[in-house]
């Protein structure tokens, strides 16, 4: 048993031993990881080809003889990529689409310092204490070391850098700050802290007045005094970097230091981090619900990512015992754990940095971290919009009523089934044609933020009622015709004035315009209390030619009306040589030759029965001349 345990001891040594010290990975090996990474992330910004990236510098940052990370910079300054050296930690620690990366410069943002030398300590404890590395830490090694990675299509959320301003604590910018020979020409620095404040109040373009003033004592620069109310803020003669005098970034950067009563110095100017915030709100009429948040909630990530979402950067706050606190500004992501940072260091190392625990095992390593949220100075927009009606009949129109709330300069309407389905107006009339239930959609914006609704089955379009009252119609002149709106309806209304919930038909004659046309409608309401219409034109005309002869002729015809079957019976000496028969419209239909229809005592039976039931016309030809006799087929 003792030979089995110390077996046992010497395989889990030697286990350990391999787990601690054979996860580096050499810098020829993450080269690929390094080109897919730049491709995947560098394309969400612009287009950037696989075949293009090349990196004309690499090496291997090392910290205590091991190896900690891996770095590839790309020529012509135009990015970085930093790759871990143990794939035991997460390997994606920082990136960037511009500059290079040069570890020992000694000109490196202390924030941009503080984040690297964090990295060093997480990967020398993973290293040290021998941490074993999660199953996703390793599917993200997997794909990113894909020799076919360009064929990959790349779809997260990413909110591209919001901020555009590159500005510095030095020359140019700290032109209004005291006067100190020992500081870039000739003044002391702007500090970090008016600096990322500075550059969030630029991305706002607010205030455009401040509020109040202040004076404080700073030592051996004297009494400083800003007049904040006092001051315009000329946002629009701010540029996004310098390279010669602006009096109005100078006199803004300054403003803030005093708002933040700056402790200044010819290399170091400094504040506390709660003094940002109360600034902000006091003199710069930024909201109170402005509120710093620490980095101490698993949701830390998310929390920043709502924020960059709504196009809202953060002034952001580290501290490390080892190098002191600095301020910069977190404005915006790609993925979920690279956040972008500006450093207020006129651009230099500007990037997106790994925010989270590069191994669960490293939890101890969360430095100091905290920024502030709901700091954006107008009111969060709020897009809602209300209709004149929500239920319609089809072909009628809907006029909507923007109700959001905020400083709105756009809107961005949608309507599925409408016309226009699409519309910029604030306030747009869209006309439904087809019956249904739709949709509508809102987006609005002000310039900076955005938001939407979709009200689902919004609008009602009820169907039409079917009316239909036949083909136009000629008629003669003596006669008259019923129309009748067949359907059931709740209502009917006529051309000539007739109306009401039982008026489904009416008696049109010519007695009010003789020969001519006459234009008859009917409009009808249905259940669901919609209207429709229908037209048909009436034609009278002068049937003289085929009227009945109102001499007494001698021939009768009966019965009449039937279904069909009438005779005809002669008086006298009277012989039809000629039947043709007519239709109501006078259209000859039938015409038949006669013999022996003479005598009353014997007469001719007439067969009509294969024609449709209505009034005819029956022309007679006989001896005694023209007769025309009305027949009823029923």
């Amino acid at each position: 048993m003792k030979t089995k345990k110390n077996l046992l001891l010497l395989l889990t040594s030697a286990f350990l031993i391999q787990l601690s010290f054979a996860e580096d990975v050499p810098r020829n090996k993450t080269r690929i990881i390094a080109k897919n990474v730049f491709y995947e992330r560098v394309n969400l910004i612009h287009e950037f080809a696989f075949h293009n990236i090349e990196f004309f510098d690499s090496y291997t940052v090392c910290q205590e003889s091991l190896p900690v990370f891996h770095v590839f910079n790309l020529p012509d300054s135009k990015g970085f990529v930093l790759i871990a050296a143990d794939n035991r930690s997460y390997p994606i620690l920082a990136y960037s689409f511009s500059g290079n990366y040069k570890h020992m410069d000694p000109n490196m943002p202390p924030g941009c310092k503080m984040f690297i030398n964090n990295y060093i300590d997480q990967i020398l404890y993973i290293k040290k204490q021998g941490l074993p590395k999660t199953a996703k830490i390793d599917e993200t090694w997997k794909k990113y070391s894909s020799n076919d990675f360009q064929e990959r299509s790349f779809e997260f959320n990413d909110v591209p850098p919001l901020l555009t301003t590159k500005w510095g604590q030095g020359m140019y910018y700290n032109d209004s700050c005291p006067e100190d020979p020992l500081g870039p020409n000739g003044h002391v620095l702007t500090g970090c802290g008016a600096v990322a404040m500075s550059q969030v109040m630029k991305y706002y373009n607010y205030p455009s007045q401040g509020n109040g003033s202040k004076s404080y004592n700073c030592g051996i620069y004297g009494t400083l005094f800003a007049n904040f109310g006092a001051t315009t803020y000329n946002w629009s003669n701010m540029p996004d970097s310098l390279t010669s005098y602006c009096p109005d970034i100078a006199l803004t950067m300054f403003h803030c230091g005093v708002a933040v009563s700056m402790d200044y110095g010819p290399n170091y100017s400094s504040c506390y981090n709660t003094a940002v915030e109360s600034a902000l709100e006091n003199y710069f009429n930024y909201p109170l619900t402005a509120h710093w948040k620490s980095k101490t909630n698993p949701d830390w990530e998310y929390w920043v990512r709502d924020e960059l979402d709504n196009n809202f950067p953060l002034i952001y706050f580290g501290q490390d015992p080892s190098y002191g606190g600095h301020f910069f500004v977190c404005d915006g992501y790609q993925n979920l754990h690279e956040f972008h940072f500006n450093w207020g260091w006129e651009g230099d190392y500007d990037g997106y940095y790994t925010l989270s625990n590069l191994n669960p095992g490293t939890f101890n390593f969360t430095w100091d971290q905290k920024a502030i949220f709901e700091m954006n100075p107008v009111p969060a927009i709020t897009s809602d919009f209300s209709c004149s009606t929500g239920s319609i009949c089809a072909g009628e129109s809907v006029s909507f009523l923007d109700n959001s709330t905020g400083n709105i300069i756009s809107w961005n309407w949608y309507f599925p089934g409408g016309t226009p389905s699409i519309s910029t107006l604030q306030n747009p009339t869209v006309n439904y044609h087809m019956p249904g239930t739709y949709d509508v959609s809102l987006r609005v914006s002000d310039g900076v933020s955005s938001d939407s609704i979709t009200k689902t089955n919004y609008i009602t379009v009820k169907t039409l009622p079917y009316i239909n009252l036949g083909a136009d119609t000629t008629i003669c002149d003596n006669l008259s015709i019923m129309l009748t709106a067949v359907g059931v309806f709740t209502y009917y209304e006529w051309f000539d004035g007739t109306s009401g919930p039982n008026s489904s038909s009416v008696v049109v004659d010519s007695s009010d315009i003789g020969i001519g046309t006459k234009i008859c409608w009917v409009e009808v309401t249905s259940m669901n209390s919609c209207k429709n219409r229908d037209t048909i034109n009436v034609t009278f005309i002068n049937c003289s030619g085929i009227e009945e002869n109102k001499q007494k002729h001698g021939v009768i015809i009966y019965p009449n009306p039937n279904n069909g079957f009438f005779y005809l019976s002669s008086q006298g000496n009277t012989t039809i040589e000629n039947l043709i028969l007519f239709d109501i419209f006078g259209n000859q239909i039938s015409k038949k030759k006669m013999i022996g229809a003479n005598s009353s005592s014997f007469p001719t039976l007439l067969n009509l029965f294969q024609f449709p039931a209505g009034i005819y016309f029956l022309k007679m030809e006989t001896n005694l001349g023209l007769i025309v006799k009305k027949i009823v087929i029923r």
